[in-house]
Parts: structure tokens; sequence; C-alpha cells
């Protein structure tokens, strides 16, 4: 382990690492896209994200604009790639209280973007329970400890863990949940824990435009018994058909189907 130390006392402020509130305290929020054939994909989606984020976490000095610029200039640099885009904020004053001194920064991180290996999903329940904390439900913020831990439970690289609220199903450790129950698709609500994700609100859109029936409800563990078919979402993955639920297995072609309309979908406008 590498150990920096900063020995040098300041009157009641915090310098240099230190005043990066992201690092200490978890006070950021983050999306992570991809850029193909030169553009940013469902990119206004991303970036409502993350106006809607620094609005909910009062980042007051948040301007999207400079970030919109930044990117679209990657994007021509770059025809394809990983983007993750994190916004944390600087203070001078310790402690957990914003100042008035609080700024808004941005780091912009490029990898690269290979060929997803991950076929049909195993999805089995993970031991560690999500986050409940109804003024965070929905953002994407840095504060991911409870991923952290459900994602080292994973066994293999088609394998996701579903994290638990205790009663309730809401999500993977990276991506969110749809099932199939009495033929009607269903996907968790969002109102105390998980992440409002990109690519389950377009799915959403996606299923009322066509008329086809989608309800946001809570999912318990009677529910999710009766499931017939699943997938899960992320703006990585897209849409990951689940072959199996818990050792269960379940029939594909449902979400197999989805996930075709998806990237239709996608394509179409990209």
């Amino acid at each position: 382990m590498k150990i920096k130390i900063n020995d040098h006392i300041v009157d009641n402020t915090t310098s240099g690492l230190n005043n990066n509130r992201g690092l200490m305290f978890g006070d950021g929020f983050f999306t992570t896209a991809t850029i193909k054939s030169g553009a940013l994909v469902w990119g206004n989606h991303h970036y409502d994200r993350l106006v809607n984020s620094a609005e909910r976490l009062m980042f007051n000095s948040f301007e999207v604009k400079p970030i919109q610029k930044a990117v679209s200039e990657l994007c021509n640099a770059h025809n394809e790639a990983v983007i993750r885009i994190t916004v944390y904020r600087h203070q001078n004053e310790r402690g957990y209280a914003i100042s008035d001194s609080a700024e808004a920064y941005c780091e912009i991180d490029l990898n690269r973007l290979s060929e997803s290996s991950v076929e049909h999903c195993e999805l089995v329940s993970a031991n560690t329970p999500i986050s409940v904390n109804p003024a965070l439900a929905g953002i994407k913020h840095l504060n991911r400890l409870d991923s952290v831990l459900a994602a080292s439970e994973i066994a293999h690289i088609n394998q996701e863990r579903l994290m638990w609220d205790g009663q309730h199903a809401i999500a993977g450790s990276r991506s969110n949940l749809f099932i199939m129950a009495e033929n009607q698709w269903l996907t968790p609500k969002i109102v105390s824990s998980g992440i409002n994700g990109i690519t389950r609100s377009i799915i959403i859109s996606m299923m009322e435009q066509q008329s086809q029936a989608i309800e946001i409800s809570n999912i318990d563990k009677a529910l999710l018994s009766t499931a017939t078919s699943a997938f899960m979402t992320n703006s990585l993955i897209g849409v990951w058909p689940v072959a199996i639920l818990d050792g269960r297995k379940l029939e594909t072609e449902h979400s197999q189907r989805m996930k075709a309309l998806f990237c239709e979908l996608t394509n179409a406008r990209h």
C-alpha cells in the first residue's frame, strides 16, 4: 500500500487532496456512458442526469455546458470509448457542511470500449443489502460501498448480484431489474434506494410508447418467485437477459426480444 503524508499543519482549513470532498465524503455524482461512431450514446439523458443530480445535491456552482463542450471535443477525437463523467465538490473549510466557498469540479475519464463478453446473466441474491435513504434514492452519487461489497460476491463474469432493501428486490450491484410475471413486465420502485438508470428509463418509455404492459412496482420474494423471464440493464451492457434466477432457470425469449428492440432503438437514434 502506498501512503502519502501531509505533515504541514494549517489553521482550520484543508489543503491539497484533503479539500476534495468527493474523496473525503463521497460528495459528488457521476454518469458512465459510451461513445460510438463519434457520438455520446443517449447523451441528452446523461446530461439531464448530471443536472438533476446537481440540483438535488445542491451543487450551486455546477454548469453542464462546459462539460458538454469537453465531451463533444472528446467525441470528435475518439470514435469509440467508455466515458465516465464525475462531479465533486472542493472547499477550503473543514467539516461536513457545504460552505459558501464550495466549488464544483469535474473529471472526465476515457477507457477502451470493448465488445461485452457477458451473455446470459445468472442472477443471485446478494448477502449485502442495498443502502436505504429516500433523500439520495435515484442519484448515481459517489457513496457506492454497498455496490462494492455486493459486486465482491460475484463469482464469474456472467453473474450479477441482486440487492434487497430487506423486503423488496431493488437492483443489481451494477444494473436495474426487470421481470415478467403474469405476462406483464415489472421493474422495482426507486423511492428509498437504488439508481434511476439511463437504460431503465429508456426501456420504460419504449414499452409505454409501444403499449406494452409495464408496471413500476414493489417486488417481494413471493412475486420474484413467479417470474418467468427477467433482464438487467445498464448503460454499458444495455439489456442483459437473465437465464438463471437464484438457481431457477428462466426462459429468455422475451428478454432477448427486449434486447433486440433496445439495440434497434439505440442504433436508430445514433
